[in-house]
């Protein structure tokens, strides 16, 4: 049954549809993946779950546990491994749709498994050797043959059908997860499209506000400062354009502030304040936004008696040329940035 909420395996794809639609919901990749599909249901399926329960008894004895550690495993861990290869064999012609009788003699399975696609590709990723030890241990060897082989015969013939065993189960892990694995893509391209575009339109909201609030009026002007510790910042720096890094740090003033020259009269609608967020930003609190016309003479226009991260301080517009935010007590004062901006 197709799953409603995708797209039909077998649903057209071709100049009738986007090329944004066929890249976010993958549908050729898609309907490739369910033609390939593996899962619980589909023929070979038992075969494949006996095989990985034969090669994971396999590895447990390869590595016997302390109650057999006077005993070689290797032997037993061969029989589970023949067993193992055998099953994985048995789903993989299963896959392929091609018929099989699971009762059928190993070198009847191993004939019918190189018919399938899948041979082809089991050739090119194991070696000649493990490859040829693998059929050998599964086709000719015996029960007793491999009890009573050497050391050394029965660790290679152990090694081959262990990677043999693993490249089978491979090949049908692999088609298990193909659908899963699409569906993963798909969902990491949409959430791709989907950061993107946000950050499109937030990108373009920010260029709209600023238009829309016109230019920084204190931006690269003269500063000065009741005070400056030169190592945390100077004056400047609160007209930098940074408003995520501390601009300034006065000393421990009885009054600190920081005065901002416009170059000449400016009027004045707004004051934006970015507040030192790193550490103590208490310290701006309150925090008084005055103004001037000579540099000498200032007028209260906003004052904020509670904690902030940014401050927009609207005012009733007025010209000035000299902007000043001041801590009306003793007291440090730091802060990211000050801006100023006409009315709109």
């Amino acid at each position: 049954m197709t799953d409603a909420t995708e797209p039909s395996a077998h649903a057209p794809s071709g100049p009738g549809r986007s090329p944004l639609r066929r890249f976010l919901c993958m549908e050729d990749a898609l309907a490739r993946a369910r033609a390939g599909a593996f899962g619980p249901g589909d023929a070979g399926w038992p075969h494949y779950e006996r095989a990985r329960a034969a090669r994971e008894a396999a590895g447990a004895l390869s590595a016997p546990v302390e109650r057999l550690e006077r005993s070689d495993g290797s032997a037993a861990a061969l029989s589970l491994l023949r067993e193992a290869t055998h099953w994985a064999l048995c789903a993989l012609v299963a896959q392929s749709g091609a018929p099989l009788d699971a009762s059928a003699p190993p070198a009847d399975v191993w004939s019918a498994f190189e018919g399938t696609s899948a041979s082809a590709e089991i050739a090119a990723t194991v070696a000649p050797g493990d490859l040829g030890r693998g059929r050998h241990a599964l086709l000719e060897a015996t029960f007793q043959s491999i009890a009573e082989g050497d050391a050394a015969w029965r660790a290679a013939h152990l090694a081959s059908l262990f990677t043999l065993v693993d490249a089978l189960l491979s090949r049908l892990d692999d088609a298990s997860r193909a659908v899963a694995r699409v569906r993963v893509t798909r969902f990491a391209r949409a959430a791709t499209l989907l950061v993107l575009v946000v950050a499109v339109l937030v990108g373009s909201a920010l260029r709209v506000r600023a238009y829309l609030r016109g230019p920084n009026l204190a931006l690269g002007r003269v500063t000065t400062a009741s005070s400056e510790l030169a190592q945390w910042g100077t004056p400047g720096g609160a007209v930098d354009g940074n408003t995520d890094t501390m601009g300034f740090h006065t000393d421990n003033d009885a009054t600190p502030w920081l005065a901002i020259d416009l170059g000449s009269p400016k009027l004045i609608a707004e004051v934006v304040v970015y507040n030192r967020t790193d550490s103590s930003p208490e310290r701006a609190v309150p925090l008084l936004v005055e103004l001037s016309s000579d540099g000498a003479s200032y007028e209260l226009a906003a004052r904020r008696d509670e904690p902030f991260v940014v401050w927009r301080a609207k005012l009733a517009p007025r010209t000035a040329r000299w902007v000043r935010v001041k801590v009306p007590h003793k007291s440090y004062l730091h802060l990211n940035e000050v801006e100023v901006y006409a009315p709109r």
